[in-house]
């Protein structure tokens, strides 16, 4: 039985693709390195994600902090008032990642989302955040378009 898990997590991974990712503007970059985003499904950049189904998202960072909580949020990118997804929230994000993390150490974030039946159709820029929840200047964050359909 957990060889077929393991199995279905690498094909799982393998059907993910890598995403473009952009600098957050505003956001200093002396936090955080953002090495890769792997999105799934997705076959090519943007990625296409249909309503009414799961996605994930998985990205690797290293941090040039370390601390014990981290907290993490998802925004529309032109959202100048970055008010979180209503499906997301603003979230612990030490069960989707290592915890306590450690400065200079790469470490990898995972979750698994609902496409909202109710969102708009089009291509859209997200941008993801992941910052010390004792210091909010102390953060990770990157953008990325995808196409919701």
């Amino acid at each position: 039985m957990k060889r077929v898990a393991v199995i279905l997590a690498v094909l799982a991974v393998a059907a993910a693709e890598v995403a473009v990712i952009h600098k957050c503007e505003k956001v200093s970059q002396d936090a955080c390195t953002i090495n890769e985003l792997r999105i799934n499904p997705c076959s090519k950049s943007p990625c296409l994600l249909r309503k009414g189904r799961n996605a994930s998202m998985e990205f690797d960072y290293t941090p040039n902090f370390s601390t014990d909580k981290l907290t993490t949020a998802v925004y529309w990118a032109d959202d100048p008032s970055e008010a979180p997804f209503s499906t997301v929230g603003v979230i612990d994000a030490c069960p989707h990642t290592t915890c306590p993390v450690v400065a200079g150490t790469q470490n990898t974030l995972t979750y698994g989302l609902y496409i909202g039946k109710k969102l708009p159709k089009g291509k859209f820029m997200f941008r993801w955040k992941l910052w010390n929840t004792d210091d909010s200047s102390q953060v990770c964050c990157f953008e990325t378009q995808v196409e919701l359909k």
